[in-house]
């Protein structure tokens, strides 16, 4: 008697226990719990408006053609595109997945499962950005391996660590510069067959770059039979000038080696003839946009190719420049002569670097003592020469500075006629 009539007339009325007490709390499938009464009403109202979930026979083949349609996208659109792009189909197909869920549970009042289809795309999904990634990380070293052969293993490193320094630009820095090349050459390869040449350069570089890249220098350039070598760039070296030296008598010993060797086998094959200098130059990436050369520029760069082709003149195989030899304090060396070179009018120390056990040879005592007669204008000078050129036969340099001697210089000063 205490609810008006009114309030009750042409409704179904509920009367049941929520206390927790009475034990009348129930799960349900959505992980709340209710009241047993209220669970009756819900389920009465569901047989009222007839807004009953389906799951229809048809729904297990929709659901397998989603899966299919979503693995076969996924499948086609993840492995062409890059990360990102990846990550927003990846969670755009979740997000699609659950809308349409929600769409047929809220507006058909059908149950359509979207656990399996998500677990199954997620893997999928998964499974091909790992194979994607282990895919681009062997072509990456591929590269790196195949870049190794181009250029130097510490320029592929530095970019790898730092892409940034694949911008144009460059910085001025210290630096040793090596140049080698082949006396005779040209004759060479009108007298040799194109598959042999290759065959036998082939032989030679690839020795000759290894020990470059042993001593931690950079291979700027191959020109034909040419090697164009960098020390102290991209990798900074304190000790540039001397690493430069000890790769010259090392790549001097390979060639002496294998002219013999090629001599054996009825082969002439010319003499190495190596030039080193040091000095300031401006090393980086010059070009364009579309292609730039990591290299240097500058006249220390020439005058480590004008060191190598004075060899031809004095008859030596190497020859660096005072600068050099006063980087490499290690290293054992004679002196050549103050060399004016063509177009200069200041002469430039050079010397001639030496092995241990070649720098302790009478031979070369004898040679600095004539030399430091010669350096002195002491008129002694031509008989210490004769007396080195009669118990030495064969010295070039001793050669060179008696002929220089007869036809009337003097002193150590070298004025070059040719380039």
């Amino acid at each position: 008697g205490t609810v008006p009539p009114g309030r009750l007339r042409g409704h179904i009325v509920l009367v049941g226990a929520s206390a927790a007490g009475l034990l009348d709390i129930r799960a349900t499938p959505l992980g709340v719990s209710m009241s047993g009464v209220e669970i009756v009403a819900q389920w009465l109202e569901t047989v009222l408006t007839n807004s009953y979930l389906t799951r229809p026979n048809y729904i297990f083949l929709v659901e397998d053609i989603f899966l299919l349609a979503l693995c076969l996208f996924l499948s086609l659109t993840v492995p062409r595109v890059n990360a990102l792009i990846s990550f927003v189909i990846g969670g755009g197909s979740v997000v699609a997945l659950a809308g349409t869920s929600w769409y047929f549970f809220v507006n058909k009042g059908i149950m359509l499962g979207v656990a399996f289809p998500a677990i199954a795309g997620f893997v999928l999904y998964s499974t091909l950005i790992f194979i994607k990634y282990m895919r681009e990380e062997t072509q990456r070293r591929q590269l790196r391996h195949a870049f190794n052969h181009y250029i130097s293993p510490d320029l592929v490193s530095e970019i790898s660590a730092d892409p940034g320094r694949l911008e144009l630009g460059g910085e001025a820095r210290d630096l040793t510069f090596l140049f080698t090349d082949i006396a005779g050459f040209t004759s060479l390869t009108e007298r040799t067959e194109p598959s042999v040449l290759v065959n036998l350069l082939n032989e030679y570089l690839d020795p000759m770059c290894r020990i470059v890249m042993a001593h931690g220098g950079t291979i700027d350039k191959i020109v034909g039979d040419a090697i164009h070598a960098i020390f102290g760039a991209p990798a900074r070296m304190t000790d540039h000038a001397a690493r430069a030296v000890a790769c010259a008598l090392e790549m001097d010993a390979f060639a002496r080696e294998f002219e013999k060797k090629k001599a054996a086998e009825g082969i002439k094959f010319g003499i190495t003839r190596i030039g080193v200098n040091t000095g300031r130059a401006v090393v980086g990436n010059f070009g364009g946009e579309a292609r730039f050369d990591y290299t240097a520029h500058g006249d220390a760069i020439n005058m480590a190719a004008r060191m190598e082709s004075v060899n031809k003149y004095l008859g030596t195989r190497l020859c660096v420049s005072g600068a050099t030899a006063d980087g490499a304090p290690g290293v054992r060396f004679r002196p050549v002569g103050k060399l004016v070179l063509k177009g200069a009018t200041i002469g430039i120390p050079a010397y001639e670097p030496l092995s241990e056990e070649d720098f302790k040879s009478p031979r070369v005592a004898a040679y600095n003592n004539a030399f430091k007669l010669l350096d002195n204008g002491i008129d002694d000078a031509r008989a210490a020469f004769e007396k080195a050129e009669a118990e030495f036969p064969g010295d070039p340099l001793v050669e060179f500075h008696l002929s220089r001697l007869a036809a009337g210089e003097t002193g150590s000063t070298v004025v070059m006629a040719e380039k």
